[in-house]
């Protein structure tokens, strides 16, 4: 709420808006509901983490949408909006329009938003020709992306969207569940092609698939295997970011096998027979204050291989660096983390040695001794 005698700010229904009420500023996180942004409105910066509203509806003024800093691509403006089930649009509106509640550009060429709350199927027009950065982000309870038979960019097979070619792999709907087994065509996985795909359990790309984008995988929590072919060469980074279960299914001597064991992922073989009563060597690499170690775990029978990285012990810390002198021996505690911000185990991981007497005034040294997995002292 603004005060009426506020010279730059006002506000409606509690919505924050530049005096004028040309550009909505912000809307509060716990709004609930449907809202109507009133006829005026020029611009918005967006709806973040509005996670109770359930349907908006932009006014035929509305003229700018948040976009990247490049001014080419649309950013999610309703991220976050996990109720949302409705986007509409005032039909006299002259940039963009609304169909069965997901946001378009006029004409329906450009898909900017897929409402978070969105559920079951969709169907993407025949007109549409390109889509917004994440479009389908955090969409959980979508099941199927389906697309036009007329579409000329983009095609749809299994409720999975592909280009129209179905080379390359754009998007699975998060609310997909099961196994699933990837066309033959297909040599591309694409950026966060499957991001939050928390129900599914397996997924089988077919030899032909080359390239893994950045996060394809990421947040896939409930995916227990997934086969990698001989053909793939290139993974981008964070590919299985989140996919805590998971093993990777790899041919021996593959880039495949290769990438597992420089990620310290689980994997093992295609080709095994799944009988072997393994036997495992295990080879351990310490970690120090400035490299990362590693624990690597090889099948003596069938060679099947993981490896687990221990991560540098960068940060060590004491609770307090100085004391008012009181005539008491002070002994500050020893935090030490790796870093990816994990805390270290006293007397598991470090041992702390303190100097004896530490009352009197004077300057002192604290000798930190890494061990288990770790080396080094500090």
């Amino acid at each position: 709420i603004v005060d009426e005698n506020n010279a730059n700010y006002e506000s409606k229904d509690g919505i924050l808006y530049e005096k004028g009420q040309k550009y909505l500023i912000c809307c509060p996180e716990g709004k609930t509901g449907d809202i109507v942004i009133p006829e005026g409105v020029i611009r918005i910066s967006g709806f973040s983490a509005c996670s109770r509203l359930t349907s908006i509806e932009l006014p035929a003024s509305l003229s700018s949408l948040p976009k990247d800093l490049d001014g080419t691509k649309y950013v999610p403006a309703f991220s976050g909006c996990s109720s949302l089930k409705e986007i509409n649009v005032d039909g006299n509106n002259t940039n963009y329009e609304s169909e069965d509640g997901i946001l378009y550009e006029k004409g329906l060429k450009y898909l900017i938003c897929c409402p978070q709350g969105k559920a079951g199927d969709i169907i993407i027009p025949a007109s549409v020709t390109s889509t917004g950065e994440s479009v389908f982000s955090g969409c959980s309870s979508l099941t199927e992306i389906n697309v036009d038979g007329n579409n000329v960019k983009y095609t749809s097979k299994d409720g999975i969207l592909y280009d129209k070619n179905q080379t390359e792999l754009i998007c699975c709907p998060q609310g997909k569940a099961g196994d699933i087994v990837i066309p033959a065509s297909v040599t591309i996985i694409g950026r966060q092609a499957f991001i939050g795909c928390s129900k599914l359990t397996s997924i089988e790309l077919q030899e032909g698939v080359s390239q893994i984008w950045w996060g394809a995988f990421t947040n896939c929590s409930s995916l227990s295997e997934i086969k990698l072919p001989e053909s793939l060469t290139s993974i981008m980074p964070d590919a299985f970011s989140g996919c805590k279960d998971l093993t990777l299914l790899v041919y021996k001597g593959s880039y495949a096998e290769t990438y597992a064991l420089e990620e310290g992922l689980t994997y093992r073989y295609i080709d095994d027979s799944n009988d072997c009563s393994h036997t495992f060597q295990t080879t351990i690499v310490k970690a120090t204050t400035k490299k990362n170690g590693s624990i690597t775990k090889t099948c003596t029978k069938c060679g099947e291989r993981t490896k687990e990285i221990i991560y540098a012990a960068t940060t060590i810390k004491l609770s307090k660096t100085s004391y008012t002198y009181n005539k008491k021996n002070h002994k500050p505690s020893v935090t030490v983390k790796d870093n990816k911000g994990k805390i270290l185990k006293n007397k598991k991981d470090y041992t702390v040695t303190y100097p004896k007497a530490m009352k009197n005034v004077g300057s002192y040294t604290i000798t930190i001794k890494l061990k288990g997995n770790y080396k080094g002292t500090v």
